[in-house]
């Protein structure tokens, strides 16, 4: 294949990009700063408004101008979020912009990123080696993750503020790499007014009925996310600070496993249907959690993983074929915007559930909450049964 070593570039970004300490610890280095979960909520909060704001307008910039230069801008800002996060570690309002940057650069890599992998892979091959390589480039971000999980604990217990800053080094490397990337030739929208460019985009989604159900679970899949977040706070509540990267340190070498043979548990089980398992089976893991409320509850977490990589591999394959080329990044920053506004949404009032009473009780507000994504991915599931066993009537 002529652009595998441009992937094996983007695959080299991506490790950088999530060579990251602060992740997997998030919300407790937030709560020892600001002393309150609803503040530390309040921060990943504006993390995910900030990504809401930019999305749509980093969704039609890569759309218009050209992914690479979209990936350079969103390293730009995780870089600069991560300084501000270093030195105002007792600065609430330091924080708080750091974490505007940090969405800022989430929506600019949302959508775009997976556009440009896509876009990187050759025409005749994209049904078919899509997935292969998707799973290969987000099993290395995994491996990446799961590296830093396993130090963080430890550099958290020892120093944050050295924590912090050994997570600003990679994301300067990944700014370096973003800017040696190829660009790709994607097809560009025939209108150049803006929101016609969006009408368009809104008509696809609406027109198409496998892709609003995609939409719809994507949306309320900010809620998943929002269970991410609270994670970290469940295991500090049942085990040690220094184990708390040990935890997630497990969630990210099972990713990485799942990420690694998603194409051939794809192949096996079907996109949809492995994207369905995934969504009910974790979703029971973290009611058995909440359940267990005890030292075990953090292995219900981590057995909720087992096919997440090869979930979210199956759901990004579903979602680039139902996608236009002409509105495959903007259509996704939409469906982000949707997801990080339910995600503010939900995190905040699981902060406040959590503050009140436990993060075991946030942890389940949050399940509660995604409920709405195993309806949408069944209805698209009965849809696409009975369009078969139309077709079949019909011929």
């Amino acid at each position: 294949m002529k652009n595998s070593k441009n992937i094996k570039l983007f695959g080299l970004f991506n490790i950088f990009e999530s060579f990251d300490f602060l992740a997997p610890i998030r919300i407790v280095y937030f709560q020892q700063a600001t002393q309150s979960y609803t503040l530390a909520a309040s921060l990943i909060s504006i993390i995910w408004i900030s990504s809401a704001l930019f999305e749509v307008p980093t969704g039609i910039f890569s759309d218009f101008i050209g992914r690479k230069k979209t990936i350079i801008w969103g390293a730009a800002s995780i870089s600069l979020a991560y300084v501000l996060y270093a030195l105002g570690a007792n600065n609430y309002w330091l924080l708080a912009l750091g974490a505007v940057l940090q969405g800022a650069s989430r929506a600019f890599y949302s959508g775009n990123n997976d556009a440009y992998l896509y876009d990187l892979v050759d025409e005749k091959e994209k049904e078919t080696k899509f997935p292969a390589f998707y799973g290969r480039i987000y099993s290395l971000l995994s491996f990446s993750a799961f590296v830093t999980a396993l130090l963080s604990g430890v550099l958290a217990g020892w120093s944050f503020s050295l924590m912090i800053w050994l997570s600003a080094i990679p994301q300067f490397f990944s700014l370096f790499v973003a800017v040696i990337l190829p660009e790709v030739a994607n097809a560009r929208s025939e209108n150049t007014n803006i929101f016609a460019h969006l009408k368009e985009s809104f008509a696809e989604v609406k027109g198409n009925i496998n892709l609003r159900y995609l939409s719809m679970a994507s949306i309320f899949g900010g809620a998943g996310s929002a269970a991410y977040e609270f994670h970290a706070a469940v295991f500090s509540a049942v085990w040690p600070l220094w184990a708390i990267g040990i935890a997630r340190a497990m969630q990210e070498l099972t990713c990485t496993i799942s990420y690694y043979f998603s194409d051939k548990v794809i192949k096996k089980l079907g996109a949809l249907n492995t994207s369905i398992f995934q969504t009910v089976f974790s979703w029971f893991g973290s009611i058995l959690a909440v359940i267990a409320r005890s030292f075990i509850s953090p292995f219900f977490i981590i057995s909720g993983f087992v096919f997440l990589g090869a979930a979210d591999t199956a759901t990004q394959t579903l979602n680039q074929k139902e996608f236009t080329d002409k509105q495959r990044a903007t259509i996704a920053s939409l469906n982000s915007l949707g997801s990080s506004i339910y995600f503010t949404f939900v995190m905040y009032v699981a902060g406040l559930m959590a503050t009140r009473y436990d993060a075991f009780i946030g942890l389940l507000t949050t399940q509660i909450f995604f409920i709405p994504v195993i309806y949408y991915r069944l209805k698209l599931f009965f849809h696409l049964k009975n369009t078969v066993k139309l077709s079949s009537v019909n011929n």
